[in-house]
C-alpha cells in the first residue's frame, strides 16, 4: 500500500466542516491534497438525496496510486448530521460496476465526445465553457477544457460509462458519467481543475453532491475559469451574462400557481420551478429563502415578463443560501 497524506473532514458544528491532516497507509482512504478549509453547508441539502452521500474525501491528483491495487470502498450510513463519521465513501469515484466499456473516437469540446461505435456522449453533471462558433468568440478556458479532455482520453483509448437514468438528451446524445480505466472520474477531474461548472438535471443526479464539493474547492482556490469569474450579482445582470451563470441575489417574493413556483430575485431575475420538477423541492425550505441571499446556477435567459431575466432550475442542488458557498 502507499503512504498518502490525507485531509479528512471533521464536524466542527452542524454548519461547518473543517479539515484535519493525517497520514494513512491504506489506499482504502481517498485523499485531497488541497489545504483550503472549506465550508460545506450545501452538503446538508445534498445529504437528503442519498444515505450514501454523507461525507467524503475529495481526491485530486493521486489516482495513480489506485492503478497499483484494487479500490475498496468505505461506505457508512449516517443517522443525522450530528453524528457524521470521519470516513465515508467518495461518491465521485469508481463504482463496483459499469454499464459499458467503450473506445473514444473524437473529442468535440470539454464535455462532449464521440465513441468508436458512433455514439455521441455528453458528460453528465458538468458544463464546460463554449468554444468559438459562428461569430461568437470562445468563452474563457473553453480551449483548455477541450485540450485537457484530449490529454486524458486519446483517440482509441478505452473508457467506462455509467449511463444516466435518462439515457438521451433532446439532441439525441448519450448521457453518461465517464471513467478512465484507472478509475478516475473524468467529470470530477475537469471540475477539480476549474475547467467545468456543475449542473444537476434530474433524474441524472448520481455523483451530484460530490461534484458540487469539488467545484467549491476549485472556486475557492480560484482555479481555471474561477480565476477571473465570480458569482454575478442579480442587480448587475446584463445581456452579456446570458448563458450558464452562478447568480446571487435576495429573494423578494415567492409565488405559486399551476404553472410552477416563481422566485423573484431583486426584481431583476425570475427563478422558475416547473410543475414536472416541483415534487423534488421542499416548499418549507423554499419559503425559508424569503428575504435571504441565495445563489442560483443555470442558464440565464432574457424575459419579457415580470423581470428582465429568467432562469429555470430543475433540482434543489441548483439553489443554495449564499452563505453555504462562502470561501471565508
Amino acid at each position: 500500500m502507499f503512504a498518502l497524506n490525507a485531509i479528512r473532514f471533521t464536524l466542527v458544528n452542524r454548519r461547518f466542516l473543517t479539515q484535519q491532516v493525517k497520514s494513512t497507509s491504506s489506499t482504502n482512504v481517498l485523499v485531497i491534497n488541497k489545504t483550503l478549509t472549506t465550508q460545506l453547508l450545501f452538503l446538508k441539502k445534498a445529504l437528503q438525496e442519498s444515505f450514501l452521500q454523507r461525507l467524503f474525501y475529495v481526491q485530486d491528483e493521486l489516482y495513480a496510486a489506485w492503478s497499483h491495487g484494487w479500490a475498496a470502498y468505505l461506505c457508512l450510513f449516517l443517522t443525522s448530521l450530528n453524528t457524521l463519521p470521519v470516513h465515508a465513501e467518495n461518491v465521485c469515484t469508481t463504482p463496483l460496476t459499469f454499464d459499458e466499456t467503450v473506445k473514444v473516437r473524437h473529442i468535440y469540446d470539454g464535455d462532449t465526445l464521440r465513441l468508436s461505435d458512433g455514439q455521441k456522449v455528453r458528460l453528465i453533471g458538468i458544463n464546460t465553457p463554449e468554444l468559438a462558433r459562428k461569430q461568437k468568440s470562445a468563452e474563457p478556458f473553453a480551449d483548455e477544457a477541450k485540450q485537457t479532455l484530449i490529454a486524458m482520453v486519446k483517440k482509441g483509448q478505452t473508457i467506462q460509462l455509467i449511463y444516466g437514468n435518462d439515457r438521451k438528451d433532446h439532441y439525441g446524445r448519450t448521457l453518461a458519467h465517464t471513467f478512465l480505466t484507472s478509475g478516475q472520474n473524468i467529470q470530477e477531474a475537469l471540475i477539480s481543475q476549474g475547467l467545468a461548472s456543475v449542473i444537476t438535471i434530474p433524474p441524472n443526479t448520481k455523483f451530484a453532491a460530490c461534484y458540487l464539493a469539488v467545484e467549491n474547492i476549485a472556486r475557492c482556490n480560484r482555479l481555471g475559469l474561477w480565476k477571473n469569474k465570480s458569482v454575478v450579482k442579480a442587480k448587475q445582470l446584463t445581456g452579456k451574462h446570458l448563458g450558464f451563470q452562478l447568480i446571487q441575489g435576495t429573494v423578494r417574493n415567492i409565488n405559486t400557481n399551476t404553472k410552477g413556483i416563481w422566485l423573484n430575485i431583486d426584481d431583476t431575475l425570475t427563478v422558475g420551478i416547473r410543475p414536472d420538477n416541483r415534487h423534488l423541492f421542499d416548499k418549507k425550505i423554499l419559503n425559508s429563502y424569503l428575504n435571504q441571499s441565495i445563489t442560483i446556477r443555470g442558464w440565464l435567459n432574457k424575459s419579457k415578463k415580470a423581470t428582465p431575466f429568467y432562469l429555470r432550475v430543475k433540482h434543489p442542488l441548483s439553489l443554495h443560501l449564499s452563505s453555504e458557498l462562502s470561501c471565508n
